[in-house]
């Protein structure tokens, strides 16, 4: 059954029912910069950038249709070699801001890793 057409064919249309129909997907290509996140175990955090471009539009079929296998959590992590690349040469990013990043991001995980450390090793000692 067709996405787009699902809500009609399971519900019926009066005046009591609900529906939420989606009819197009509209793709956006957003630039890359140097993030903040402290989920980063290793490296700099690179995060999505406001700046956008308008992509292609299509239906959510269509698109449905054509996107082939979705990637596992760990297919869609990269290195940090990887992270750093994007950052120096697309984004422009210079290595004085990736380590003043890394010191901040760095900075922000310390106390979190130390609870989550604490955590395990009171797990141990119970």
């Amino acid at each position: 059954m067709p996405l787009r057409n699902s809500c009609r064919r399971t519900f019926p249309h009066d005046q009591n029912s609900k529906c939420i129909k989606f009819d197009r997907i509209h793709v956006r290509y957003y630039d890359q910069t140097l993030g903040d996140n402290p989920s980063t175990s290793y490296g700099p955090p690179l995060s999505l950038d406001w700046n956008y471009r308008v992509g292609e539009s299509q239906l959510v079929d269509d698109y449905e249709t054509k996107r082939g296998e979705r990637r596992t959590a760990t297919e869609m992590m990269m290195s940090s070699m990887h992270r750093r690349t994007i950052l120096t040469e697309d984004c422009g990013t210079s290595h004085r801001e990736l380590k003043a990043a890394l010191r901040s991001s760095n900075g922000l995980r310390s106390p979190q890793l130390v609870q989550k450390v604490r955590g395990l090793v009171g797990r141990r000692n119970r």
